[in-house]
């Protein structure tokens, strides 16, 4: 075919459009499937989710909890969460005298931080409790950023709370 000017315009191969759609389609099955199981080491909960419903994080933080400490039950171990079933749901196994809660904004964690916060300050704890949150930060920004601002008021922050 001729086009002002002289010049064709190339005609794909026969099937070309096909293997185009099959790559398309199949890469976003394959993405789809990677993103809506979630596997858990053997003896735990396996949890089955759909990341567009949103059940991950938990399942992912207690797998990870378990990676980072074996044999431990996730983010509901006493060592991590004082309020849990195991650690008799109080705060009274809290024997620092002071607490300061880091969070960033935009961390998955960030929710459960503030909960933690706030479960401390209202349980009677007679330590000292305070919140810090980093605005417009994801999860470990002080890591892969450390000259950024925030990091710089992260670390400023916390130097000055364990100076007290």
């Amino acid at each position: 075919m001729n086009v002002k000017g002289g010049s064709r315009i190339p005609v794909p191969p026969p099937g070309a459009s096909a293997l185009v759609k099959v790559a398309v389609f199949g890469g976003a099955a394959v993405y789809a499937a990677m993103n809506s199981l979630y596997n858990v080491e053997g003896g735990h909960r396996a949890i089955v989710f759909n990341r567009i419903q949103g059940k991950a994080r938990k399942a992912r933080a207690d797998a990870s909890w378990r990676f980072l400490c074996p044999g431990t039950p996730g983010l509901d171990d006493p060592l991590s969460n004082p309020f849990s079933e195991a650690a008799g749901g109080s705060a009274a196994r809290v024997a620092a005298e002071r607490v300061l809660v880091c969070v960033a904004e935009k961390d998955d964690l960030r929710d459960r931080g503030v909960w933690y916060y706030e479960s401390l300050k209202a349980s009677g704890y007679p330590g000292e409790v305070e919140l810090l949150e980093s605005m417009g930060e994801g999860h470990v920004f002080y890591c892969m950023n450390p000259r950024c601002d925030r990091a710089r008021e992260m670390e400023e922050r916390v130097l000055g709370f364990l100076r007290k």
